[in-house]
């Protein structure tokens, strides 16, 4: 019910369609939605529309964003990393053990300690 709403709303603002949001308001007059229902549907679609760049992101939702395409990038990274380290050691094998060194180097990289947390925030 509520969904339907949102699709009438989005269409609406998307178009700038004065007739569709006339049907939209219809609808939600129809189905007796409270403010409540109408401010929360409304609320997803400017979150839509946001995380979609039609409208600007808030500053916590574009801190989220980074954090998010941070961590694919680093699994992307990783991926090819790893690819690389099985190409060096197949050719270490097949070839010469100094081809083995490049592949130890990215092992490394891929396998490097955790940093350690700072207490101080506890002291």
């Amino acid at each position: 019910m509520t969904a339907e709403f949102e699709q009438m709303l989005l269409v609406a603002i998307l178009d700038n369609s004065e007739e569709q949001h006339s049907r939209a308001q219809d609808y939600a007059r129809e189905k007796k939605f409270t403010q409540e229902q109408i401010d929360a549907a409304c609320n997803k679609i400017m979150k839509f529309l946001r995380w979609h760049g039609i409208h600007e992101l808030h500053e916590n939702e574009r801190k989220a964003l980074i954090k998010m395409q941070a961590f694919f990038r680093m699994l992307l990274v990783q991926k090819k990393l790893r690819k690389q380290m099985h190409y060096w050691e197949r050719l270490a094998k097949i070839d010469s053990l100094e081809h083995f060194a490049k592949a130890e180097e990215i092992y490394k990289v891929l396998h490097r300690p955790k940093k350690k947390q700072r207490l101080l925030h506890l002291i």
